[in-house]
């Protein structure tokens, strides 16, 4: 059985947002995770949005094609994939572990 997807309220708005597990999570090495950014935001105006990562991704430094967009455009509603090429950009979240 899989345990629930775990959530973090962010109650704070700024240009950046950081924010931590409480208590903390343990991240495992060599595992794949998934992050997902959902809002209240009445607007797409006052919806948070992820910028584009630094990094460009090809089947040389990603052959798994492990790192892929997707979007939805409400909670509980089908998910899609967005097109798989060589040279795409996609939104980060930089994860820093101890």
């Amino acid at each position: 059985s899989c345990a629930p997807p775990a959530r973090i309220p962010i109650q704070e708005f700024a240009e950046e947002v950081t924010f931590q597990w409480t208590p903390p999570i343990e991240l495992k090495p060599k595992t794949t995770y998934s992050f997902t950014v959902f809002s209240n935001g009445e607007t797409i105006n006052e919806s948070p949005i992820w910028l584009n990562g630094a990094n460009e991704f090809t089947t040389k430094n990603d052959p798994n094609a492990d790192v892929r967009l997707a979007y939805t455009y409400y909670p509980g509603s089908d998910w899609s994939l967005r097109h798989l090429r060589d040279g795409r950009v996609v939104p980060s979240l930089q994860v820093y572990t101890s």
